[in-house]
């Protein structure tokens, strides 16, 4: 199976080392397409990169720091061109928005590492973040409490979204 996690870098915290560890074990059965989007050359970024697995590939997207219409452009470029069953976010769900609408074949995941209100900044684009996590993308919470933020934000069911 080939599997696209995306993660806007490997700086040095929890999130980093969970998503690092998590494709190193992944790799050993599946072929990993590891991709950051914030840019490498910037050293703080790319604290835990040193830490991927050699059967891995690496590509990082060279963007600034924070979601910008050129990184979600390029975003999808590159899930569309190494052509994946299953793209892993831990971003923004923002960053799977676009591809799930032009390119369909694979099956989207989006781990949500914290809870609603930290995630979900405005108010505005709930419905959206909610038609999204009920059409295309699978959400995944890492814990009960996790969970039970975006079903009381009214962005997920009880249906999805188990931790």
């Amino acid at each position: 199976m080939k599997i696209f996690e995306l993660h806007y870098s490997t700086s040095w915290a929890g999130a980093e080392r969970f998503v690092i560890d998590l494709s190193n074990e992944l790799s050993k059965e599946n072929e990993i397409i590891f991709c950051t989007i914030e840019d490498d050359n910037i050293e703080k970024n790319a604290y835990y990169k040193k830490d991927l697995s050699p059967q891995i590939r690496y590509i990082n997207l060279k963007c600034k720091s924070g979601l910008q219409l050129k990184a979600l452009w390029r975003i999808y470029k590159t899930i569309k061109k190494e052509k994946p069953n299953i793209v892993h976010a831990h971003t923004d769900a923002i960053c799977l928005f676009l591809p799930t609408l032009l390119y369909k074949s694979p099956i989207y995941f989006h781990t949500l590492h914290n809870l609603a209100n930290v995630c979900q900044k405005s108010k505005y684009l709930t419905w959206l973040y909610k038609w999204f996590y009920k059409k295309r993308i699978y959400p995944i919470t890492i814990s009960n409490i996790c969970l039970q933020s975006y079903i009381n934000l009214s962005l997920l069911s009880t249906k999805n979204g188990q931790g």
